[in-house]
């Protein structure tokens, strides 16, 4: 406990005044710091790998034979109970709801707009081109097998550099003629948010009281 208490003490920079410059961070300290956080999560974290192990060793073994060759002997409860478990929980492609958040049966506009969105996030992840159930399937087989599943949402964006006319800051006066000017700028071509797995050996987290503590 001391270890982790020592790796939590971050050195706090109090916010300056507005356009007051901003303290220079210590990169070699906070490598160091967040060396020491992945120490001693991974000691906390390696008692539960090794019975995430047998785990998955014994879900395995369901289907297959033992090292040795020999077909196991009774019935393969275990796999057996997930394999039913998976089928009941993940067992077609999940819906959206999207709903008005004022229940307000005269705004035809919002009940439009959702509509529209429900569709087309159905679609998305009808068309299965964002590994949106493919993620899930594999958290959720964690989630039962081990006890941890995992899923995280990665946001893509994809910009370009465009030349447009800078529009003048302000009405010119009569008869004086507009300089047009052209200007480089980054705009933004196209955005999706994917969900990838996360397997349950590369999920880490620090000591906390409260999640919203948690390093």
């Amino acid at each position: 406990m001391d270890e982790l208490n020592a790796a939590h003490e971050v050195s706090e920079v109090p916010e300056g005044e507005p356009g007051e410059r901003a303290t220079p961070i210590d990169r070699a300290k906070l490598a160091t710091e967040w060396e020491a956080e992945l120490e001693a999560a991974q000691k906390r974290f390696q008692p539960w790998h090794d019975e995430a192990e047998k785990a998955l060793k014994a879900f395995r073994q369901g289907k297959e034979d033992d090292p040795e060759g020999r077909r196991q002997s009774g019935l393969a409860l275990f796999y057996s109970n997930i394999i039913t478990q998976l089928a009941l929980l993940f067992g077609r492609t999940p819906s959206t709801a999207v709903r008005q958040r004022w229940a307000d049966s005269q705004d035809e506009v919002a009940r439009a707009a959702s509509q529209i969105l429900e569709r087309l996030l159905d679609t998305e992840i009808e068309e299965r081109v964002d590994g949106y159930c493919e993620a899930l399937s594999a958290a959720l087989q964690d989630h039962l097998i081990v006890g941890c599943g995992m899923a995280r949402a990665h946001y893509e964006a994809s910009f370009a550099t465009v030349r447009r006319t800078k529009v003048a800051a302000g009405p010119l006066p009569d008869g004086q003629q507009v300089a047009v000017e052209m200007e480089e700028v980054e705009v933004k071509t196209d955005e999706n948010v994917r969900l990838r797995y996360v397997h349950w050996r590369r999920v880490r987290w620090g000591s906390c009281s409260i999640w919203d503590e948690c390093p």
